[in-house]
């Protein structure tokens, strides 16, 4: 018998990924040799849980559950929500985010969302706010795109929605406290 628990302090920061066996009567870790990897619990709907399932979909996995104790992520589309950035945490994407979000196929339904920068401004602790340091980057061969955490977030949201309804099912407002299984 084992038991194991998940408090996500940042929800999406970090998923949390259980591969079980949903062929047999039993529940298992799929992680031993032998093991039927059919379903999956993604504990945290945030960019990096959300892309977690999309993977598993393509890879053809079935059955996956992704649980988030928040809310689901606000509409993409809502300009109106998206006009105020000060509102939201926002997160560049560089070369490396750029690319695995192509190698999921989703870059094009995210990128829509994102605004290019080419360069950052950056404070030491204690500074003011007019001694930042400006940064300018214009020999990098892909540039930066940025975009709110939670935008990002909706537009896998949708894209999952549009295209692994058959695969992935959602359930947000849930907190997993813990989990147990036995062998």
């Amino acid at each position: 018998m084992g038991m194991l628990s998940s408090r996500l302090g940042r929800p999406g920061l970090l998923a949390f990924l259980v591969l079980i066996d949903v062929s047999g009567s039993t529940s298992m870790i799929a992680a031993g040799r032998g093991a039927v990897r059919q379903g999956a619990v993604i504990l945290g709907g945030g960019p990096a849980g959300l892309a977690t399932a999309i993977m598993l979909a393509q890879r053809g996995r079935r059955d996956i559950h992704v649980y988030d104790r928040l809310e689901a992520p606000p509409d993409p589309n809502n300009e109106a929500l998206w006009s105020d950035t000060s509102r939201f945490y926002l997160i560049g994407l560089g070369a490396r985010g750029q690319a695995a979000l192509q190698k999921l196929g989703v870059w094009e339904d995210v990128a829509r969302y994102t605004s290019l920068v080419d360069g950052r401004k950056d404070w030491s602790p204690g500074a003011g706010v007019d001694e930042g340091v400006e940064r300018i980057f214009t020999d990098r061969p892909v540039l930066t795109q940025v975009l709110a955490r939670d935008r990002l977030a909706g537009a896998l949201v949708q894209v999952l929605q549009e295209r692994y309804t058959d695969a992935v099912q959602l359930h947000y407002g849930v907190e997993c406290a813990g989990a147990s299984w036995n062998s």
